[in-house]
Parts: structure tokens; sequence; C-alpha cells
């Protein structure tokens, strides 16, 4: 049985006790591979999570490969470098993957595989040792359930009390931004994926049943600027109130597409606290210059 070692690296040199949450990509990630049976033995090490642990516990733990969950948030990708390579120079097994389609041009690519967030493709290298030029699969369906891990790591208890589970119901974006990673990618044709409701209820229960009340909606844009998913939406929010009294949640969305939305009070009563909006620029030359497709004056 091949062992797969998990990091998430840091995003900043200090540690944040009020933001305490797993590393979506990797919960989806091991997710994926117990749905699909691949025969995995997993390790998660997460630097933000485990104040104590060294470089040294990561390569005492015996993995055949060294996945290294990278985010465009912060320090993180430079961290994650840091990581792959100092592994990668003792001789391991690494990849990273992630938000890592601008590794590509970074001379670290020349010797260390980047896999964008893509399930089929970082298991088909992993399992496969599939070419690296080889042809990009396209996304798995997004129907399988995230695998908490948080659990395993030695925490403060205080510290869990403050726990949020991070969740996805989309991946991509319908935005052409050009300062956005999601426009870097080499496969775009699955650029914007939602995920059925019945998917994302099933997610959330997953934590809500272990006693979880406070949730972060990792998505690079949670809304969406069509009718189809608008209305899917208007759904899943009147489902949270059914079904999960006294949760809590915050995304990340676009200033328009919230406001092209609507529905605030739905959202409200849905347990929506935080949104963190991207203004970029108060400039218009800047926003034109960066295709963020909105005027200043707008925000």
């Amino acid at each position: 049985m091949k062992k797969v070692t998990f990091i998430r690296p840091p995003s900043a040199s200090y540690y944040n006790d009020t933001h305490i949450r797993e590393d979506h990509q990797i919960t989806y990630a091991i997710g994926y591979a117990k749905a699909e049976e691949l025969g995995l033995e997993f390790k998660v090490f997460d630097f933000p999570l485990q104040r104590n642990i060294t470089i040294n516990d990561i390569i005492l733990s015996g993995a055949d490969v060294f996945v290294i969950s990278a985010r465009e948030t912060g320090s993180n990708v430079h961290y994650a470098i840091r990581i792959a390579e100092r592994l990668s120079d003792d001789g391991y097994k690494v990849i990273l993957y992630g938000q890592v389609s601008r590794l590509r041009y970074h001379p670290v690519s020349k010797k260390i595989p980047v896999i964008e967030t893509n399930e089929v493709h970082l298991y088909d290298l992993i399992l496969n040792e599939v070419v690296l030029n080889s042809p990009i699969p396209k996304q798995p369906r997004l129907n399988f359930r995230p695998i908490p891990y948080i659990w395993n790591l030695d925490i403060n208890t205080e510290r869990l009390t403050r726990f949020k589970a991070a969740l996805e119901t989309t991946r991509g974006c319908q935005f052409k931004c050009s300062f956005c990673y999601i426009n870097y990618r080499t496969s775009l044709e699955d650029r914007w994926l939602v995920k059925n409701n019945s998917d994302i209820l099933a997610d959330i229960q997953i934590y809500y049943q272990m006693g979880v009340r406070q949730f972060i909606f990792m998505d690079s844009e949670f809304l969406g600027s069509d009718s189809q998913t608008h209305n899917m939406r208007v759904e899943l929010l009147e489902e949270l109130s059914k079904k999960f009294v006294g949760i809590h949640f915050m995304i990340y969305c676009r200033a328009d597409t919230i406001a092209n939305f609507g529905h605030l009070n739905l959202l409200k009563q849905a347990g929506l606290y935080n949104v963190l909006i991207g203004v970029e620029s108060f400039n218009d030359k800047d926003l034109t210059t960066m295709s963020r497709g909105n005027a200043s004056n707008f925000f």
C-alpha cells in the first residue's frame, strides 16, 4: 500500500488562533481517494494547525510521495516551494498541488511536478507515474465527500472550539480577471463547476453531526453570475435554514454577484455572517487592465 503524506505549508510567519480550519484541498483529495477505493494510506502535516512539527517529522512519516498543498494566500506558495525543494533535494518524490497554475513558469517546475486542483490528475501521477506532459484529464464529478483530518492532529482543545469546517461548493470561476491564478490554468473547458445541492448538504452533514456549527465556503466565487446558479443557491439556502439550525458561514464573492443575486435576508437566515469581497482597486484604469469586469463606482 502506497503511503501519501499531505503537507499544508504556513501562509504567514505567525500563527492565527482565530482562524482554525483544515485545508479543503487536502480533505477533498483524501475523500476522492477513499470514494474511488484507491487503496492508499494517508498522513497529514498541517503547519498552521500544528505548531511543533518540523521537516524531520515529515520525513520520518515514511511516505512514498509527499503532496504539498499550495494556495495563493499570503506567503503560502513561497513556503510550499521551500518545503518542496528541501524534500526534493533530499531525494524524495514531491508533488506541488492546488492553486499552482503560475508555478509552471517558476524554475521549481523543472524538477517537481506541478498539478492544479484535480484529483484525477493527482492520483494518475501518484499511482500510474503518467508522463507530465500527457493530456490533462477532466475534473472529477464533485460528488465525493471530504474526509476530516483535524481530529487526528495533536491540537489544544481550547483552539478546537474555534474550528470552522472548510468546504467547496464550486470549482473555478466564470470571470476572466487577468490577475487570478484560475485564468492561468492549463485546462479551461471545465473552468466553472457547481456541485449539486444534495452533495453540498451531504458535505455539511459530515461536520454538523460532529458538532461543528461554523463553516467557510472556500469557493473563489460562491454565488456565480448566471440565473441557473442563483436559483440553485436559493434552494440551497432554504435547505440550510431547515436542516442545519444554528450554523454560521462565510463566503467569498464579487460585489456585483452578491448585488445581482439579492436575497440578502435569505442569506442571513441561512447563517451567513461574513462576506469577503475582492475589490483590488478603486482606479478604473487598473480595473480595466486587470479585466475586472466592473467600474470603481460600483463599489
